[in-house]
């Protein structure tokens, strides 16, 4: 059981006698004396109440129209809503800058929205803090993963965009890969300059939109060439010794393919002064972009 704040001069109503034990205890945890010897049970009855103040508890007085009144059912923290192992979904409807459960939802806080994640502490005042995600979160931000009220378009858009804890990973696993960082945020310097120039919300969306559009098949349109490979004989083993090779593109060459084989080969008989042959094999590459 969880007790709120305790002050001297409070005047707390215990309805039964076990709320009443479970009462001193904690006076006596709080470091609270007992200035009454006579243990009565009329702590009980409803016109009796237990008062604190500086220098003891007594065990009962009369409840006059002048005294204000803590039920003891008021003094217990409510149990929270989620326990260590849970798993939660940060809320999509959280406001920058809104308050929930006295905290703020600041703006780095955004990005984790949607997020999944386990609870791994509770803390005294009821904050909740998440595996792998910084921050703490009140319990208002939250809401449990298997919540049949999650409509389905939350569903479909948590599908659609990485998560918060996805973009973390992409950019551990990403942050020396030039080529990506290049092509999903036009900067191949790594993670410094990208948080420098991005919001955390622009970065999600920007990896989100770059894995999206790798996933999207793209038309290839392919050209065709040939490869030529020149060997030339060896007087001493009869055996032909690779000698050269050469690529040929139609879109490259001017010529025909026929007229730069006949050449590429007088070329390596006239450089070499010995016996040419040529092998050549159709090969194949994405039609270059213009």
């Amino acid at each position: 059981m969880k007790f709120k704040e305790i002050t001297p001069g409070m005047v707390i109503h215990c309805q039964t006698k076990e709320d009443a034990r479970a009462l001193l205890e904690k006076l006596e945890e709080l470091g609270y004396k007992d200035n009454n010897t006579i243990m009565s049970p009329r702590i009980n009855h409803s016109r009796y109440c237990r008062i604190i103040d500086d220098w003891g508890y007594q065990w009962y007085c009369e409840v006059g129209k002048d005294i204000k009144i803590t039920e003891f059912s008021d003094l217990i923290e409510p149990e929270p809503r989620f326990k260590v192992g849970d798993r939660v979904r940060i809320k999509e409807n959280l406001m920058k800058n809104g308050v929930y459960g006295e905290l703020e939802m600041l703006g780095d806080m955004m990005i984790w929205k949607g997020s999944e994640s386990n609870v791994s502490a509770v803390t005294e005042n009821g904050k909740y803090a998440l595996k792998s995600l910084p921050y703490y979160w009140a319990e208002e931000m939250l809401e449990p993963v298997n919540d049949l009220n999650t409509s389905n378009a939350l569903n479909e858009k948590s599908n659609a965009q990485m998560s918060a804890v996805e973009v973390l990973e992409w950019l551990r696993h990403h942050a020396f890969d030039s080529i990506s960082m290049k092509e999903a945020f036009d900067n191949s310097g790594g993670i410094l300059p990208v948080f420098g120039k991005y919001t955390s919300e622009e970065i999600l969306q920007k990896i989100t939109a770059y894995e999206a559009a790798k996933k999207t098949p793209k038309p290839v349109e392919a050209e065709y060439g040939k490869l030529l490979y020149v060997s030339v004989k060896n007087k001493d083993t009869e055996l032909y010794e690779s000698y050269s090779k050469f690529e040929y593109w139609s879109n490259e060459q001017a010529e025909s393919y026929e007229t730069v084989k006949a050449n590429f080969l007088s070329e390596a008989a006239r450089e070499t002064q010995k016996t040419v042959r040529v092998t050549d094999y159709d090969i194949c590459r994405a039609k270059k972009s213009e």
